[in-house]
């Protein structure tokens, strides 16, 4: 774990790959590593070779900026070293030592360089990326437990309070954890091809359904992209959840009403929920991440949530073709 923490320090350390910071970071070091040639030579008494201060600086930029960025700090410093330090300096002219063969010899030994550092940067910032989604997906499992506890929780205490007698208990709460187990496969799938919308909000509700307080205005048939129909079963099953836990669904003292209809070309979901005084949820949590990026941040999506004391309202907007 702490060589994990390592690679996630240094990758954040440095410039993102091909960006203008990483860029400017190569140019740094390859002016750092010109001008410092001067008094290394001067200090060695004799003119040293003028690649002993360009291979570090292609390690260096390569790391910082990857394949590419190592193959435009070879070539510079190959001009470089051409034109400054040969013999005959300060002259591109090819006579005498400064034949094809010197160039030769430098540009692919920088080629190569330049490939496995760039390379080894893509892949920390691979390992970087799996490490954050792996953190990502844990935080998301426990999330997911503690949710499903609350409900079970919910459901069983609810229940308590609509049946009379210990067999219809059993039958209602059995019948509840079976739809429950069914959305929590969908929550957890991630291979859904595009979904009719309708479909999709029934399986992620249905832990919740019949009930009462709980109303779905069907809209016209639309179809949820693969892309979001994870995001938005995650969204609209941590919404029940807390308005379970917190609100209109707790005691049946409020309402919920849930709609969809097209609105420019584009599907309009919308969560109204109406309740009295009830207790304030961590709307500052990973729950609230959880709805606020259901659609991924992906163009042209919009999430607006928001929440009182007695009201929660959530709005997801995407571009949605008729079914």
């Amino acid at each position: 774990m702490a060589g994990v923490n390592a690679l996630v320090g240094l990758q954040r350390a440095l410039p993102r790959t091909n960006s203008l910071g990483a860029y400017l970071t190569a140019s740094g070091i390859i002016t750092f590593a010109t001008v410092i040639k001067f008094p290394l030579d001067a200090l060695a008494g004799e003119l040293l070779p003028p690649y002993i201060t360009y291979y570090p600086a292609l390690v260096l930029a390569a790391l910082c900026g990857g394949p590419r960025i190592g193959f435009l700090t070879g070539a510079a410093t190959l001009l470089l070293a051409w034109y400054i330090w040969l013999p005959e300096p300060y002259s591109f002219a090819v006579s005498g030592t400064r034949t094809p063969l010197t160039i030769g010899i430098y540009a692919i030994s920088a080629a190569l360089l330049a490939w496995v550092i760039g390379l080894a940067r893509l892949v920390l910032d691979q390992v970087v990326a799996n490490e954050a989604e792996r953190s990502l997906s844990a935080r998301e499992s426990v999330h997911r437990i503690k949710n499903l506890i609350a409900v079970v929780q919910a459901l069983a205490v609810k229940i308590a309070r609509e049946v009379s007698t210990p067999e219809e208990y059993r039958q209602v709460l059995a019948k509840r954890l079976e739809a429950l187990g069914a959305a929590q496969n969908v929550l957890i799938r991630e291979d859904w091809s595009d979904a009719d919308l309708r479909q999709v909000i029934e399986s992620a509700l249905a832990p919740f359904l019949p009930n009462p307080s709980l109303v779905l205005r069907p809209g016209p048939d639309i179809v949820a992209p693969a892309r979001h129909v994870n995001g938005l079963c995650l969204a609209l099953y941590e919404l029940s959840t807390n308005a379970m836990k917190y609100g209109a669904l707790s005691d049946g003292d409020g309402s919920v009403v849930l709609s969809w209809r097209y609105e420019d070309d584009d599907c309009v979901l919308e969560w109204r929920e109406a309740r009295k005084d009830a207790k304030p949820a961590d709307h500052s949590g990973f729950g609230s991440m959880l709805i606020k990026t259901a659609l991924s941040n992906a163009p042209d999506t919009h999430v607006a949530y928001e929440f009182t004391q007695r009201e929660v309202t959530a709005v997801f907007r995407w571009p949605a073709p008729k079914a």
